[in-house]
């Protein structure tokens, strides 16, 4: 079989779009937890974010996001960080959540951070002890008391962070 110049330049177009696609991946903020030696060794914190700048891109906890002060030169931990919550709603619904919760949280950062978590269906924030727990499928249902209040999503999150595994 022959291969036509017509069908080498679509081979190579799709080829280049793929490397193009991968290179763009890699830039954007990754997840770290458990599997990824390098990057748990490096932000020295399982639940932390890399900036997903460059090879030596830092590392953000998530109770930096929404904080006011750029820690990812990109700004990408102070970005899209709305107070009004578009994508939430109050809720009375008891939503299953893990034990681990995150200190010193402003409520958009808790939503940012809800944004950025895989199958992240909500978040309960403390708005006294600026305490943060999200809610996904897997746990057990959240038995929070009345200082907390809890959001639901009601629309996908838009840019959510890779999960390296």
């Amino acid at each position: 079989m022959s291969v036509t110049s017509r069908e080498s330049v679509t081979v190579l177009g799709v080829v280049l779009c793929a490397a193009l696609v991968t290179a763009e991946a890699s830039k954007l903020p990754r997840f770290v937890t458990y599997g990824n030696d390098e990057e748990v060794s490096k932000c020295e914190d399982v639940l932390s974010y890399l900036c997903g700048e460059t090879k030596d891109d830092r590392c953000v906890s998530p109770k930096d996001f929404c904080d006011g002060v750029t820690t990812c030169s990109s700004g990408w931990d102070e970005q899209k960080c709305d107070k009004t919550l578009p994508a939430y709603s109050k809720t009375e619904k008891k939503l299953k959540a893990s034990r681990l919760y995150w200190i010193s949280m402003s409520l958009a950062g808790c939503a940012k951070l809800c944004n950025n978590t895989p199958d992240c269906e909500g978040f309960s924030h403390h708005s006294t002890y600026k305490r943060c727990q999200i809610h996904t499928k897997e746990g057990e249902e959240a038995n929070l008391n009345d200082k907390w209040t809890t959001y639901e999503r009601t629309s996908p999150a838009g840019g959510v962070a890779r999960r390296v595994i």
